[in-house]
């Protein structure tokens, strides 16, 4: 049916949206995605403006929408991210010839930040690991290798023994295992070209996986997941939340670790890296992050004295 054509209520917010949704992110876009921005319409957009016709929205209605959305929502991030679902619908409503201009590039939206990183300390995390090895806790081989490694959750509960070369210490990064709504878990490709990457594992973590690999009452072929539950199915990521906060209750670091998740090791990582004045693109590189801006967007303010030693180095080489 042509725009001329169409009924008002299929030239709604909540219509022309919904339509989107379905055509074009459930087609191009991963199903994580389509289905965080179906959530997102479903909870804010819809109501708040779906019963309008698009064409009828002016700027002052979107600030009004958006400053609803920031009183709405827990964090900015999510109120962009709502912003950017509905600024996707209406450029699909201009392609599509429902409306002929697209007024959301033209909103000064506030862009919400993100709080700075604050990883744990070396010492919590040395006592995380000390009390998982010496209880035979579950968590200890996946907590170990993702502190060791910076491998994000999904790419940890995605690692399969074929992609782990113990011989030559490398963990090859190929997939992610996430959680959909409609599928269950699911292996999906990383989150970035960069993120397809080889990471070398220390002897210690080696040790690690060699023992669990030959603890397997089956022998483990390449499809086998490393990271699983007793009877070799996908772990849950609600599962190890509530193995991770059982282990920080056992380590007796409730206070101390209060609110850790498991995306709190690869901060970790990263910070200890920088601390150390590793390269920053290797440890780019390592971590699967696009470029070298985005780690140091992230942890820049972990490297305190950082503007000090280069100013020292550069003396020096001048020789004074």
């Amino acid at each position: 049916m042509s725009p001329r054509n169409a009924k008002p209520e299929e030239l709604t917010v909540s219509a022309i949206t919904t339509e989107w949704l379905e055509t074009v992110v459930r087609i191009t876009y991963e199903i994580t995605t389509y289905e965080r921005y179906s959530c997102l319409a479903r909870k804010h957009i819809y109501p708040l403006i779906g019963h309008e016709r698009m064409a009828d929205l002016v700027l002052k209605d979107i600030y009004k929408f958006q400053a609803t959305l920031h009183e709405r929502v827990k964090g900015r991030r999510t109120a962009d991210l709502i912003l950017t679902v509905l600024g996707g619908s209406f450029a699909y409503a201009v392609k599509t010839e429902r409306i002929t201009h697209n007024i959301i590039p033209f909103a000064a939206f506030r862009k919400g930040r993100s709080p700075e990183v604050e990883p744990p300390s070396v010492e919590h995390v040395q006592a995380l690991l000390v009390t998982a090895a010496e209880t035979d806790d579950p968590l200890f081989a996946l907590v170990r290798v993702m502190v060791y490694t910076g491998m994000r959750r999904g790419e940890a509960l995605g690692l399969t023994w074929g992609n782990v070369d113990l011989d030559h210490k490398r963990i090859r990064v190929t997939s992610s295992l996430v959680k959909t709504q409609g599928r269950g878990m699911i292996q999906k490709r990383p989150k970035t070209r960069k993120s397809v990457r080889t990471v070398v594992i220390d002897e210690g973590t080696v040790q690690v996986l060699r023992l669990l690999k030959e603890m397997s009452p089956t022998r483990p072929q390449g499809d086998d997941l490393v990271f699983h539950n007793d009877d070799g199915s996908t772990l849950k990521p609600s599962t190890i939340t509530y193995r991770l906060k059982r282990l920080v209750r056992k380590a007796g670091l409730e206070e101390e670790l209060k609110g850790i998740n498991f995306h709190a090791f690869r901060h970790f990582h990263a910070s200890v890296l920088l601390q150390s004045k590793q390269n920053p693109k290797a440890i780019a590189d390592r971590l699967g992050h696009s470029d070298v801006t985005t780690l140091l967007r992230i942890y820049a303010h972990l490297l305190p004295g950082w503007g000090e030693s280069v100013s020292d180095a550069f003396t020096e080489f001048m020789g004074e």
